[in-house]
């Protein structure tokens, strides 16, 4: 398998965290992508209508844990069609996040790392 470039795998992150939001019919949804030396950081938000033990779920599925020596292989299983399972794929992705869920409005933070495998 060609390694993928750690951009696309930070796209690849994004891309399932806003089907997530998508398949829930979230509105309002506001995404922000930045990076450093050493990371890319993605903050998504938007108001969705979703019990507390889904809240719950989903900040388990994301809380890893980080599995960078199997990044390239994980991130190519997220194509394809949307899965709520995906999530925790992305979980073994990303280095840490962050899930605020106040006033109906979701918040998630997440970061992952500039160069998969340390």
């Amino acid at each position: 398998m060609a390694s993928k470039h750690p951009r696309q795998i930070a796209a690849d992150i994004l891309w399932t965290l806003l089907n997530y939001y998508l398949s829930r019919d979230a509105t309002g949804i506001k995404i922000n992508m930045d990076a450093d030396e050493d990371s890319f950081f993605i903050d998504l938000s938007g108001s969705i209508r979703i019990e507390t033990a889904e809240v719950d779920k989903l900040r388990n599925l994301l809380s890893g844990p980080y599995s960078g020596m199997m990044e390239h292989y994980y991130s190519e299983l997220l194509h394809g069609a949307y899965r709520d399972s995906n999530l925790k794929m992305v979980g073994f992705l990303i280095e840490q996040a962050t899930v605020i869920y106040k006033d109906g409005l979701l918040s998630i933070k997440a970061q992952s790392k500039r160069h998969p495998g340390q």
